[in-house]
């Protein structure tokens, strides 16, 4: 019976898109004690003895003992530059609470996940020479902006928070390939001008997912300008409050876009402005799927400019009204 368990726990893996871990024993246990597969994306807490992190959520159905996070290690904040220059590929990192003054992202690790305990903040992100691929950044509260580097190949970042003057920006306006931001905040982005909470200029392929976007004081999203191609995906978010257009793509040469599945808070807060901005779209097909709002606009207050080979399918029939 355990090994037929062990067999469905192992299968459902493939399916899953979180990470697969093993089990460890209780809270403040050296070693774990069984090694079970199993799949959790719970808060993550760590064994002080031996410095793996573990998931605090769930623990596993067969021997209800916590469930460690493999190639993990626990990280203080005096460590951190060590830590993340000497990472290995596919390495964890749980980085202990701490109001970070800064971060540096120097490594050469590929698919690497630097988890920050809950309450960690940091004033900016320093960003060095060289590739990022596949880098996850979870559970910081940004002070200051996150400026990326100059070469990107995959970069999540994942329920952060940004406050303030903080945005998310690309370095140089160089490319940024396969962006995806999932379950982040963006409150009361201001300074007092004209401040979007993530504008990226070089853009290829794009996930905004579950994220808040909330007083805003220019556009929620600015993407492209120079150039935004391949896919991208805004689905699950909510929108409420921003100074000019919520969305803006420019210079789009698309394969696939999908903006569907979002709550638009923003009644009497753009005056004059558009809901949706789509400039110069070259190729492919940009689907404006249904969503809910406070009030349905009109059609008029979608903006498409430049519209050649593409086409843009939206039906405000569709729309949902929140309530």
């Amino acid at each position: 019976m355990r090994r037929f368990l062990s067999l469905i726990a192992v299968m459902l893996s493939v399916f899953c898109l979180t990470f697969a871990v093993a089990c460890g024993g209780n809270e403040g246990d050296k070693q774990p004690v069984c090694a079970h597969d199993y799949q959790s994306t719970g808060e993550v807490g760590y064994f002080e003895q031996d410095k793996t992190a573990f998931s605090k959520e769930k623990k596993c159905t067969i021997c209800q003992q916590y469930i460690e996070v493999p190639n993990s290690k626990v990280v203080s904040a005096n460590d951190c530059y060590d830590a993340i220059a000497g990472a290995k590929d596919n390495e964890f990192l749980f980085l202990k609470r701490s109001d970070y003054t800064g971060v540096t992202l120097y490594t050469t690790a590929k698919n690497l996940y630097l988890c920050f305990e809950k309450g960690s903040k940091v004033s900016r992100i320093m960003s060095t020479a060289g590739t990022i691929e596949n880098i996850t950044i979870d559970g910081l509260s940004f002070e200051g902006n996150f400026t990326m580097p100059e070469q990107v190949n995959g970069i999540t970042i994942k329920n952060c928070k940004f406050t303030e003057n903080a945005q998310i920006s690309n370095q140089n306006d160089a490319l940024i390939k396969d962006l995806s931001l999932i379950g982040c905040e963006f409150i009361g982005i201001s300074s007092g001008g004209k401040l979007t909470a993530v504008r990226v200029n070089l853009c290829e392929n794009l996930t905004v997912k579950d994220c808040i976007f909330n007083t805003i004081e220019y556009n929620a999203l600015q993407i492209g300008g120079n150039r935004l191609t391949g896919t991208v995906i805004i689905t699950g978010n909510t929108f409420k409050g921003t100074g000019s257009s919520v969305i803006h793509l420019a210079n789009c040469h698309l394969t696939d876009c999908d903006i569907s599945g979002n709550v638009f808070y923003l009644k009497d807060t753009l005056s004059g402005s558009n809901y949706l901005n789509i400039l110069d779209n070259a190729s492919g097909i940009v689907k404006f799927g249904v969503n809910t709002w406070e009030v349905i606009p009109e059609a008029s207050e979608f903006y498409f400019e430049g519209i050649s080979s593409g086409k843009v399918e939206y039906n405000m029939d569709e729309q949902l009204l929140l309530g």
